[in-house]
């Protein structure tokens, strides 16, 4: 995984298809992740499996202890985003995508609690995983032979899966104690 979505102290951001009519959410194949061969453990992630999915036969491994930092944290979607380009509507996708969308819905988060910070997310997070739309089938091996599986709970394709933003507002507004 890349640095700096796998240090411990940045929310890393994998990616979805939304699919508005009709309303679903699916892994997106293309999404980034893994784990870490470089960072430690972070104690938030502490207890954590994974499974490896390999495409030569569609089968997954059994479940893997996380002894590094697992990426990613949350996801968002990441298809078919438009915007104006020399005169003409043109999409963009990607977690480049995603990544902005999480971060704006921090920043009106903050808004939203008066300007007061959070601390490092994270810890938080991983605290409240009802606080998550859970996808629990896909995976992210593509264009790759083999990758990492989507299970229920954190994973390597989209983390602990997308915020429902209802929910996480509620949680960090007021600011909690850190």
């Amino acid at each position: 995984v890349d640095y700096p979505a796998s240090s411990a102290y940045v929310t890393a951001v994998g990616g979805t298809t939304l699919t508005i009519d009709p309303l679903s959410e699916t892994a997106n194949s293309l999404s980034g992740g893994g784990i870490s061969s470089n960072i430690a453990l972070p104690s938030w992630q502490a207890g954590l499996t994974y499974q490896r999915y390999f495409s030569s036969n569609s089968s997954t491994s059994s479940p893997i202890a996380l002894t590094t930092r697992g990426v990613p944290d949350i996801a968002a979607p990441m298809n078919g985003y438009g915007f104006y380009f020399n005169g003409n509507v043109v999409t963009v996708g990607g977690t480049s995508a995603g990544t902005p969308i999480i971060a704006a819905m921090v920043a009106r988060f903050i808004q939203q609690s008066g300007g007061k910070r959070f601390g490092l997310l994270n810890p938080i997070l991983y605290r409240n995983p009802q606080a998550f739309n859970d996808l629990s089938t896909g995976n992210n091996a593509n264009p790759l032979p083999d990758g990492y599986a989507v299970t229920s709970g954190w994973d390597p394709v989209v983390g602990l899966g997308t915020p429902n933003g209802e929910a996480l507002l509620a949680l960090l507004n007021p600011a909690p104690v850190i």
